[in-house]
């Protein structure tokens, strides 16, 4: 399912780019809450963060689907999708590895490296970097 068909109609979700991947495609991190309560103790800052991430070794194929099905709940209307928004924030990169994807990879991103493997020190323009910076903040 394409994103466009998940897309709220109300305001939940905020799409960025991380930036493009060293192969030069599109590297989204999508943030999913109720971005409209105004009540302090509800407020966006206080409250606590779930990181989803999905496709770090391409060859998982079936993340895809699990993928679907969390931005399917996330962006819901039912009582369970609204009290997730009102009370986290969601941080989700739904494909962390779109060169290595592209490319049929099983491991590795376009440059070869095992994203999995990097996370402490990741190699400076890679997928794990930049997804690095946006958790950091």
């Amino acid at each position: 399912s394409d994103l466009r068909d998940l897309r709220p109609p109300s305001d939940w979700l905020e799409v960025r780019e991380l930036g493009p991947t060293p192969g030069g495609r599109r590297l989204p991190v999508l943030t999913v809450t109720d971005f409209a309560l105004e009540a302090p103790a509800r407020c966006i800052s206080a409250r606590p963060r779930i990181v989803f991430t999905a496709r770090v070794h391409p060859g998982e194929a079936p993340a895809s689907y699990m993928m679907q099905g969390v931005l399917g709940l996330l962006l819901s209307g039912c009582e369970e999708g609204h009290a997730l928004r009102r009370n986290f924030v969601f941080v989700v990169m739904p494909m962390l590895n779109p060169d290595g994807v592209a490319l049929g990879n099983g491991r590795s991103n376009g440059a070869g490296q095992d994203l999995n493997r990097c996370w402490e020190h990741p190699p400076q323009r890679s997928e794990v970097a930049a997804a690095r910076r946006v958790l950091q903040r």
